[in-house]
């Protein structure tokens, strides 16, 4: 009897064991994930810190006043600039008949007949293509167009600069903020197609906003130093275009990078292509519901961001420079 009852007792023990490891194990994952969740957070914030110091830096490098006295504060070259951008918006419109229409059917066109191409012709293997190939060639299209409209910003504004004495870093600021807005509507309505296709709107979508500030900060770092390089040398204008070709061939756009049949190649084209990083980042967020590595990210973006700040001190101190080779080259 009183072993029958030493058992039962023995037994239990052993489930209340059970029990408490089971109740552990829940703790710890929630612990973990907590930890994670926290690092996320962490990185998003430095990655938010990096672009106000780099606003900051730029305010005041800006706000520097010249002997003169003639050099515009930051809040009048930001609004001079998205004036510029919003004047070049409506006349690209009256030139079409389609006018802002443009915005959405161009990029479309563009997925559209790369499409039919590796679908029809070539036959790609990656399933639900058409989603993978959107995510993909619309946020590179943002990157390769405003780069490129952006490099070659303050040829085009020449007869401005002739009579005004105004930052060169204006032009490329303008161009790059004519394509943002453009592709506010893009993406808005690549969010509202996935969502019609099944993909479920989820709380990962919220890692779109530290990607897409990175991926803005190397527009302007690229732009900024395509317009000086082009500005001082018209030959380089035509290098940056056959570029994005080759930057569009080898950033995963119609091949997924995570099946090269390597874990150390994708590793190491990740890590030194960060336009590829940025557009799988996209397509982890937006297909897979998986966090992009934001250790990754933060780095990428502090890179950009002290490029960017670079290229503004290069810009404001060979303004006289930059502005005779644009009017005389």
């Amino acid at each position: 009897m009183f072993a029958l009852l030493w058992v039962d007792h023995a037994r239990d023990a052993l489930n209340d064991a059970r029990v408490v490891q089971e109740i552990l194990a829940k703790a710890l994952a929630r612990t973990v994930c907590g930890k994670c969740a926290a690092h996320h957070v962490i990185v998003t914030v430095f990655l938010a810190a990096v672009v106000l110091a780099s606003g900051f830096l730029l305010h005041s490098l800006i706000e520097k006043k010249s002997a003169d006295k003639n050099l515009m504060t930051f809040s009048q070259y930001f609004r001079l600039a998205d004036a510029m951008a919003r004047m070049s918006l409506r006349a690209d419109a009256t030139k079409l008949y389609l006018g802002y229409i443009w915005w959405i059917l161009e990029p479309f066109l563009y997925v559209g007949v790369f499409y039919v191409v590796f679908t029809k012709i070539l036959v790609s293997r990656q399933p639900d293509f058409l989603p993978f190939l959107m995510t993909g060639k619309l946020m590179f299209l943002w990157f390769s167009k405003s780069v490129t409209q952006a490099s070659n910003s303050i040829v085009a504004g020449k007869g401005l600069i002739g009579n005004i004495n105004v930052t060169k870093t204006l032009f490329p600021l303008a161009m790059i903020q004519e394509g943002l807005y453009k592709q506010v509507v893009v993406v808005f309505l690549l969010l509202l197609i996935l969502v019609v296709m099944d993909y479920p709107i989820t709380g990962f979508w919220f890692y779109l906003i530290p990607v897409l500030l990175v991926n803005y900060l190397m527009i302007l770092a690229c732009g900024y130093l395509g317009a000086t390089i082009v500005c001082i040398m018209r030959d380089f204008f035509p290098l940056i275009s056959l570029g994005m070709i080759f930057m569009m061939f080898t950033s995963g756009i119609f091949w997924n990078i995570r099946e090269l049949g390597s874990p150390e190649k994708t590793e190491l084209l990740l890590a030194i292509n960060p336009l590829a990083f940025i557009l799988d980042a996209y397509r982890q967020i937006l297909l897979y519901q998986t966090a992009p590595d934001m250790l990754h990210l933060a780095l990428v973006g502090v890179g950009f961001g002290a490029m960017l700040c670079v290229m503004v001190l290069i810009m404001r101190r060979a303004s006289q420079y930059l502005a005779l080779k644009a009017l005389t080259v």
